[in-house]
C-alpha cells in the first residue's frame, strides 16, 4: 500500500510519467477537474513504489478494475 500526501503541482506530477496516447485523451477530458491531480499522482505513486523510469501499463480487466500485466 503507498500513500501521497498531494503537495505537487500538476506539471509536477506529470513530468514524472510517461503517458501513451489513450492516457493522454483521458487525462485532457479531465484537465479541469479535481479528478486529474488525483489521477496523476496516482501514476506517479505508482511509478515510485515499482522504482522505475520505464513506461507502466495500466489495464483495465472485463470488470474495470485496474492492474498492472507486467508487475504480477
Amino acid at each position: 500500500m503507498g500513500l501521497w500526501k498531494l503537495e505537487e503541482e500538476p506539471q509536477q506530477l506529470l513530468a514524472m510519467l510517461q503517458l501513451n496516447e489513450d492516457e493522454k485523451k483521458q487525462m485532457a477530458v479531465m484537465r479541469h477537474s479535481r479528478r486529474y491531480l488525483h489521477w496523476l499522482a496516482s501514476r506517479a505513486l505508482i511509478r515510485t513504489m515499482l522504482h522505475t523510469t520505464a513506461f507502466i501499463e495500466l489495464a483495465t480487466d472485463e470488470f474495470g478494475k485496474r492492474h498492472l500485466p507486467e508487475f504480477p
